[in-house]
């Protein structure tokens, strides 16, 4: 309905989708619960005892990441304010945070003793609020670190390092941890970060060039050794791939450059790329000037890396 005549812009009559008004931050993604006619067969499910969370390109209907791992319905969902986590609660009165880069549950809150039926982010994503049928409203702290964490000493570089490691892991749910220590001792962080941070250079044309000609050797060792190479540079081969693609290639060439385009919206795995996006997130939660630097000198790598980009669009947020 448009707010401002009372005009009846679009009904809903499939009670499991989400009005396109909840769409993320940055408006490239739109979410709604998982349609037990259709998604269920995709997400291979034997019992209909968990619910998921279907996240969609938006102008298209082609699934981005399925989340799932609540059991009953789920009544509440919310983008936080950085596009970067998804928050779900239902039935089970579980509160669940989701890494939308890799589709895996950064955090579970539990507390409540009936149905969750709201969920909001505070501006700063620091803090979540819940509802439920319990007739309670909480607020969760989910940005510091655990209690056993702000128990040890104020950590050494070694220590900071360990932490930054774990920014790589793909247990979303330590990566997340790791994150928020180092968000608490950010004087202990920043110089590290500042030390070893760089952009992401360009990838080099001429070893694009020959890796995608070795798609087509006669060992398969080569074309399995170029695709491996070709699926590391990620986006930054994707116009490459693309021409390829034009050029109408033999069969097994065009199957290996299709399967590699297609692995540019699949969830994110490698540890490089993992720890290059947390870190930019780490950096705008921490937000001061020196964070803010660190992100320019991100945001001046080329265009083509998601890297550059988050950091580009993490440094307009903070403006």
């Amino acid at each position: 309905m448009e707010v401002a005549t009372g005009k009846v812009l679009r009904e809903f009559a499939d009670k499991h989708w989400i009005p396109d008004a909840l769409l993320s931050p940055n408006r490239k993604l739109r979410a709604r619960f998982a349609s037990e006619r259709f998604d269920l067969l995709l997400l291979d499910r034997e019992t209909d005892d968990e619910t998921a969370i279907r996240l969609e390109l938006v102008g298209t209907d082609r699934v981005h990441r399925f989340l799932q791992g609540h059991r009953g319905r789920i009544d509440g969902i919310a983008f936080s304010p950085d596009g970067k986590s998804v928050a779900s609660g239902g039935q089970d009165g579980v509160i669940r945070l989701w890494e939308i880069a890799t589709g895996k549950e950064r955090l579970r809150l539990t507390g409540h003793q009936g149905r969750v039926h709201t969920i909001a982010f505070a501006p700063d994503g620091r803090s979540l609020v819940s509802g439920s049928a319990d007739s309670t409203v909480l607020v969760w702290d989910i940005s510091g670190a655990t209690a056993a964490e702000r128990s040890k000493k104020v950590p050494d570089a070694e220590r900071i390092r360990v932490l930054l490691n774990d920014l790589a892991s793909p247990d979303a749910g330590r990566a997340y941890q790791a994150a928020n220590a180092l968000v608490d001792f950010s004087q202990q962080t920043m110089p590290v970060l500042k030390s070893e941070l760089q952009p992401v250079r360009a990838a080099d044309a001429k070893r694009i060039a020959q890796w995608l000609a070795d798609l087509d050797s006669r060992q398969f060792a080569v074309r399995q050794q170029a695709t491996e190479e070709l699926e590391k540079l990620g986006e930054l081969a994707a116009e490459a791939l693309h021409q390829t693609l034009a050029q109408q290639p033999p069969l097994e060439v065009r199957q290996r450059v299709q399967r590699l385009l297609e692995l540019l919206d699949a969830p994110d795995v490698l540890p490089d790329r993992l720890r290059g996006l947390r870190t930019v997130e780490l950096l705008e939660r921490i937000g001061t000037p020196e964070a803010r630097a660190l992100l320019e000198r991100l945001g001046n790598g080329t265009p083509e890396s998601r890297v550059t980009q988050e950091a580009r669009s993490a440094l307009k947020r903070l403006r």
